[in-house]
């Protein structure tokens, strides 16, 4: 790539005028090369994409949708800390307890 204000293609990728404009005004506002920028870029949204998905259960107590962490092998919601009785259920039906 490029040194900092150098806007050149050198790689097999096509980007629009527009967006190679505001990738040099980023570049030398952070003084930054256009490799290091990019693979920043590119780096941030594998963190968004690979990053956990949490399943999301509807809480009685607090009337919300939330997540639900396990407490002494029960499900609790992360909000209000009140157990999830149904998924308590469900879980003891299927065997989903951890086992010594």
């Amino acid at each position: 790539m490029p040194k900092v204000g150098v806007t050149k293609a050198t790689k097999s990728f096509t980007l629009t005028m527009s967006t190679l404009a505001w990738l040099d005004e980023y570049c030398i506002k952070k003084n930054k090369k256009m490799s290091a920028v990019i693979n920043d870029l590119i780096n941030e949204l594998r963190k968004q994409t690979e990053a956990p998905k949490y399943n999301l259960y509807w809480c009685t107590s607090c009337s919300d949708n939330t997540v639900r962490s396990l407490v002494n092998d029960e499900p609790v919601c992360v909000v209000c800390e009140s157990i999830d009785e149904g998924l308590s259920r469900a879980r003891k039906q299927f065997n989903l307890s951890r086992q010594p």
